[in-house]
């Protein structure tokens, strides 16, 4: 039901949008990406991927369910780093929408959109820390 609902905002989404996807599809996320201030890997730039995001559904009226999600991560008491994404959850499974996994995992160098469950261990450790 939530799945279907979601399929139909997007699909209804105006020309100026990003077009023709979901958001269970990478690819939407992709053409989203390049609507966002980040260019590669998007070292550091997590925040501005997550702002960037939902400004430009705001500003093109998108309805959503997502979320901004951050955590830090420390190792051995020391500080580690921050990360941001946004997720939602569908059906008691986290869907996470990441432009700048690369950062964390060069195998997704434009980011990481999918369930927490098949998200790559280095970047899925930020994931599991949320709270």
């Amino acid at each position: 039901m939530i799945t279907a609902m979601l399929t139909k905002n997007v699909r209804s989404l105006t020309s100026s949008q990003v077009n023709g996807s979901d958001f269970f599809n990478e690819g939407y996320w992709m053409e989203l990406r390049k609507l966002t201030r980040v260019k590669g890997i998007g070292k550091n730039e997590c925040d501005d991927w997550v702002y960037d995001v939902l400004r430009h559904w705001q500003k093109e009226n998108v309805q959503h369910i997502f979320q901004r999600a951050s955590a830090k991560r420390f190792l051995g008491g020391f500080y580690f780093g921050k990360h941001s994404w946004l997720e939602a959850i569908v059906s008691e499974r986290r869907f996470i929408a990441d432009g700048t996994a690369g950062q964390y995992d060069d195998s997704y160098p434009l980011g990481f959109y999918g369930w927490l469950d098949d998200a790559p261990p280095k970047v899925k450790e930020f994931y599991l820390l949320k709270r």
